[in-house]
């Protein structure tokens, strides 16, 4: 009979990183890798972002993984660490609130000389191409949301989409097209 090489389990490879054997993490982040990738390409706005947190959440399993209590449920354990970290790193990077619809507002105040009025309509010409870079249905829930003014209720009906759906939209829009607005100089950086 020849050698039957056996692959080392995941709690000896934990063992053995816990142990000094740097090199057994390797071994580890190729148990969780995919999962974890899959899992952040849902959740972050750009895939930049999905990289920048991928390497986030392994420098912190590579520093915590003393504290993963069983073996057998490393994948939960990183998912976990990943919904935590993924709400934090959106909520420190949160922009302060800019809403779309107190812009529009202000492009349209009757009270603006003819030189204001000139510099606000082009300010709406490049918000309006900031639209037109979204995706089609979130271009459209946001012409709806702020341009017919229709409620989320109501695009949500009319799109037979949850409610909760709708809002992760639309809330996912309002940030890319803050983020352009910034870039054309109409928000500051």
């Amino acid at each position: 009979m020849g050698n039957v090489t056996c692959m080392p389990s995941t709690a000896e490879m934990i063992e053995s990183f816990l142990s000094g054997e740097k090199e057994a993490f390797e071994f580890i982040h190729n148990i969780y890798k995919n999962k974890l990738w899959t899992f952040l390409c849902a959740r972050a706005n750009s895939l930049e972002d999905a990289e920048e947190l991928f390497n986030i959440i392994s420098c912190v399993v590579y520093q915590d993984l003393a504290s993963l209590e069983d073996p057998d449920k490393l994948i939960s354990w990183v998912i976990t660490i990943a919904v935590r970290r993924v709400a934090n790193f959106y909520q420190k990077r949160r922009p302060e609130t800019v809403r779309v619809e107190d812009f529009v507002t202000i492009i349209q105040d009757p009270d603006l000389s003819a030189e204001e009025k000139m510099l606000k309509r082009e300010q709406l010409i490049h918000l309006r191409g900031c639209i037109n870079k979204l995706p089609e249905p979130q271009q459209t829930y946001i012409r709806q949301q702020f341009l017919e003014e229709k409620s989320q209720k109501e695009i949500a009906e009319e799109h037979h989409l949850n409610l909760n759906a709708l809002k992760t939209h639309v809330l996912r829009s309002k940030r890319k097209l803050v983020d352009c607005m910034r870039r054309g100089g109409l928000l500051p950086a």
